[in-house]
């Protein structure tokens, strides 16, 4: 029988989901102290806030704000060009050796257009389809290198998408 996904908090915590979480959480602890040398970069582009809440709501499921990790907002009135200069300025900044991951809301958009003008296969990576699970998988997995952390943050993101019911998933 498969294991539903519960609602737990441990010393003192706050409430995450799941046995999957809690061993990713459990994976990011092994190696708190990892050479930021080894650690991707992650740059979320998004509309407005949404970047920004997603890194909020991260650290509120991993216990501690995340190094590396910058979230650009892109609001109607921007200009694309100038944010394009912005979010290579941002990419350079999180590239200390192991590659960025870009990650934006949703294909298509102005800012997956933005991060898409930043890719350079295995030094800067994109993803678009934001969510949270997305965030936490890339946020665990970031000392692996930088393509199997896109393929876990995607694992994370369709892993994520659940139909609930009264008794679980």
């Amino acid at each position: 029988m498969k294991e539903r996904p519960t609602l737990h908090s441990s010393q003192g915590r706050s409430p995450v989901l799941g046995l999957e979480l809690r061993n990713q959480i459990s994976h990011a602890e092994v190696n708190p102290s990892a050479s930021p040398s080894s650690m991707v970069g992650i740059l979320l582009i998004t509309h407005g806030g949404l970047g920004a809440s997603l890194l909020d709501c991260a650290t509120h499921v991993i216990g501690s704000r995340p190094p590396h990790a910058i979230a650009m907002g892109v609001e109607p009135a921007d200009d694309p060009a100038v944010l394009l200069g912005r979010a290579k300025q941002l990419a350079a900044s999180l590239d200390l050796g192991a590659g960025v991951l870009v990650i934006s809301d949703m294909f298509g958009a102005t800012p997956s257009n933005i991060a898409r003008q930043l890719l350079e296969p295995g030094r800067i990576e994109g993803l678009a389809g934001a969510n949270l699970p997305m965030l936490v998988r890339a946020l665990t997995y970031r000392n692996e290198p930088l393509s199997q952390v896109a393929e876990k943050a995607i694992t994370g993101c369709i892993a994520g998408a659940l139909r609930m019911d009264r008794e679980g998933c």
